[in-house]
């Protein structure tokens, strides 16, 4: 069948016969042929060493593990695959599909390949190429290039903040050696800002600056000020964390061979977010006092909700009595809290003590907040 023959059509079958009329079987049920979709690059499913869409980017020194995923698309058998990254080669490419062969719409193909290396900085497309002629393409840009003897944030354990600040954010950054010894040591303290959509700047206070490899050590938590922050976090904030830091490690070992990065010259930070005047997108900058500059990271800060929180969760809904116990209450439509001093929590008419309370996390879309209720008669009571 041919693209134009696209549409509702009827199946006949004519067999031809020696000294007799043809016989012509007509099909009374119609049949609806349909033009196969041409492959799409999901430019979401982009993995590059964690880091998805948005946020990837390989040095351009090292080869990269890349993963995606081109929907519509199956590579006949027999046939070989090649992806190109702005027209230079990737090589050790391997696939995966999945879904039925005999109908595309419904298949997917999971690409995985290494990026070329030495190649000149910039953001470039992807290109996914059958030799059979099929062809997938991202948009320009997708993907980045970069000299990781730079200063660059790698890594940040949120990117959003309440308007009112107070939020504890981890950073993991590179490349604030370069042109210096390998050992360096850049001061941070005045290092972290926000520049805001008018170009004005915001400082944000610098809780703590370690190198990884000190952090490795488990210096950064002894900061007081840190410390005092993820006293009362519950398991979720600190897999943020430790997701910050892995990310950061991962990036500094697959690319400890360009002889530029280290861990003792990648370094994690602990900033505490700024009071700004409304909701607005922002630049999280990253300096240091050794003049490498202008990293940056996008950042959002929200609006307080309007109207009242939502429990979404109340988990368990009983006790037993005379027993303490943990309670989880999730909300929605809650302001973002960051320490257990931001809540107050009723339990009937008791006000329980902020060392029974936890903050497992907390995001403009949802919060989590567990506490450990005190011994009681058998009574119902309000959480509040």
């Amino acid at each position: 069948f041919s693209a134009s023959m696209a549409g509702s059509t009827h199946v006949v079958i004519t067999l031809k016969r020696s000294g007799f009329s043809d016989l012509v079987i007509h099909d009374r049920e119609a049949y609806t042929l349909v033009i196969p979709p041409d492959p799409v690059l999901l430019e979401a499913s982009i993995r590059v060493q964690g880091r998805v869409a948005g946020q990837v980017w390989v040095s351009r020194t090292a080869a990269t593990s890349v993963q995606l995923t081109v929907r519509y698309f199956i590579p006949l058998s027999g046939s070989t695959l090649s992806v190109k990254i702005g027209g230079w080669n990737a090589s050790a490419v391997t696939f995966e599909s999945t879904g039925p062969i005999d109908d595309i719409r419904k298949a997917s193909t999971t690409v995985s390949f290494l990026t070329p290396t030495n190649k000149v900085e910039g953001k470039y497309s992807i290109v996914v190429l059958s030799s059979t002629g099929s062809r997938a393409e991202s948009s320009a840009g997708v993907i980045e290039f970069v000299d990781m003897s730079r200063p660059r944030i790698d890594s940040v354990s949120q990117s959003e903040s309440r308007a009112s600040g107070g939020a504890v954010v981890l950073v993991g950054v590179t490349g604030f050696c370069k042109g210096l010894s390998m050992t360096c040591v850049p001061s941070f303290a005045a290092g972290a800002s926000f520049e805001m959509p008018d170009q004005s700047t915001k400082a944000a206070a610098v809780l703590g600056a370690v190198s990884l490899t000190a952090w490795q050590r488990n210096f950064l938590p002894q900061v007081p000020s840190f410390g005092d922050f993820i006293n009362g976090l519950g398991p979720a904030y600190s897999a943020q964390f430790n997701l910050t830091v892995s990310s950061l490690e991962a990036n500094v070992k697959a690319n400890s061979g360009d002889g530029v990065t280290t861990a003792a010259n990648s370094f994690v930070l602990a900033i505490l977010t700024p009071t700004v005047a409304a909701a607005s997108s922002a630049k999280l900058i990253i300096s240091s006092n050794n003049g490498n500059t202008n990293t940056f990271s996008p950042f959002q800060f929200t609006a307080a909700p309007t109207g009242g929180a939502i429990v979404t969760s109340f988990l368990p809904s009983e006790g037993l009595a005379n027993n303490r116990g943990r309670l989880f209450v999730t909300l929605a439509n809650f302001q973002p809290v960051y320490r257990r001093s931001e809540v107050l929590v009723l339990f009937g008419a008791d006000v329980l003590d902020s060392d029974d309370v936890r903050i497992e996390s907390s995001s403009l879309a949802s919060s989590t907040v567990s506490m450990i209720y005190p011994n009681s008669a058998p009574v119902l009571r309000t959480v509040s």
